[in-house]
């Protein structure tokens, strides 16, 4: 049995992202925050969560690199 939520509300992940319902009900209409419909609920999968904040740490990570690289050969 699956002890862990699969999703969350997207009020849960707002909170989770450390930003407004508003602004994450915004993410959900243009399709910026993944999610899905479950009846008239709108539910955020935990894994997409986790995906992005994953992509977002490797961006920060690749201009971090770039940026070093930069610095050395001006």
């Amino acid at each position: 049995m699956v002890t862990e939520r699969l999703v969350i509300s997207v009020e849960e992940a707002a909170h989770a992202l450390s930003c407004s319902r508003g602004l994450a009900y915004r993410m959900v209409r243009e399709g910026t925050l993944p999610h899905m419909r479950i009846g008239r609920k709108v539910v955020v999968p935990v894994r997409s969560i986790e995906r992005m904040i994953e992509a977002a740490e490797a961006r920060a990570d690749a201009v971090r690199e770039a940026s070093k690289v930069e610095a050395r050969y001006p």
